[in-house]
């Protein structure tokens, strides 16, 4: 006997990019205001997660280094 199971909810790949595009810009949001507070050296990925509500490792997922994070911030704001 088959057992036929119905997904809870569909999946759709535009909503997760929407998603994953607010995260970007919740992250430089949050790296804007930390290096606006702090200099460059005293910034860390952690402190821009818990600034934007997420996990460090999103962080280092997205953008990958506080060098490349800043860059990013710098052509995207």
């Amino acid at each position: 006997m088959a057992v036929k199971t119905v997904a809870k909810r569909p999946y759709r790949l535009a909503a997760r990019a929407d998603a994953t595009d607010a995260r970007r810009r919740r992250i430089l949001e949050s790296a804007y205001e930390a290096f606006g507070l702090r200099r460059y050296e005293d910034v860390t990925l952690a402190e821009v997660a818990a600034r934007a509500g997420t996990s460090e490792r999103t962080v280092y997922r997205l953008f990958g280094t506080k060098d490349r994070l800043l860059s990013s911030w710098l052509t995207e704001i």
